[in-house]
Parts: C-alpha cells; sequence; structure tokens
C-alpha cells in the first residue's frame, strides 16, 4: 500500500503534465511560470507567503515529523534522510507548478481566441 500512495500521485502528474504540454498555448503558461519577477523579492508578502508554504509542505508545525523521529534508530543518518525529503519536496512543488501552468497557459490562450472569435 505505502508504494501505491508514494507513487500513484507521480504517475497521475505525469499524465496530466503530458497532457498540458500538448495543449496550444501551454508554452505560455510554462514561460510565465519561470520569467523572474525580482521586484517582487522586495516584498515582504512575498516572504510570508514563502515561509507558510513551507511549513505546509513540510508539515513542520504539526508534529508528524516528531512522530516519525522517534521511530529511527539511533545510527539513523539524519543529514541523508534531512536533503533527501528537501529535494523531493522541492521536485514534487515545481513538477506540480509547471503541470497547473501549462494547463492555465492553454486557458489563457483559448480565452484569447474566444473573445476574438466572438
Amino acid at each position: 500500500v505505502v508504494y501505491f500512495t508514494s507513487l500513484f500521485p507521480y504517475i497521475v502528474l505525469t499524465i496530466f503534465f503530458i497532457r498540458g504540454v500538448t495543449l496550444k498555448g501551454a508554452s505560455v503558461g510554462l514561460a510565465h511560470m519561470y520569467t523572474p519577477k525580482l521586484e517582487k523579492l522586495l516584498e515582504p508578502r512575498v516572504w510570508l507567503d514563502a515561509a507558510t508554504q513551507v511549513f505546509y509542505s513540510f508539515g513542520l508545525a504539526f508534529g508528524s515529523l516528531i512522530a516519525f523521529g522517534s521511530y529511527n534508530p539511533p545510527d539513523n543518518h539524519c543529514v541523508r534522510d534531512v536533503i533527501l525529503v528537501s529535494f523531493c519536496n522541492a521536485f514534487t512543488a515545481i513538477y506540480a507548478s509547471a503541470v497547473v501552468f501549462a494547463i492555465l497557459g492553454f486557458k489563457a490562450v483559448s480565452n484569447v481566441d474566444n473573445c476574438l472569435a466572438a
């Protein structure tokens, strides 16, 4: 069950990603996602939202990491685990964002086309 529940979301994301990048306008959405807006880094609200995302993403304030950590053996490689979990979390967030922005690019282009056709 653990293998299914941990791998199935990535399978679904991959299916959505393949479908999303084949849609007309997906490149517009992905270009928007990866176009830096450096002036936003000066806004405190952006940093607050980023910190909130980290707390929700890692579940730092919910005690689950402490509960899971109590089952580790004393000679566990904690540094390796922290790096692996952080990498997987960042990869999943970027991958899911790419899926969403590809589909949003399609929606934006199709809405513009519908407005121009009307």
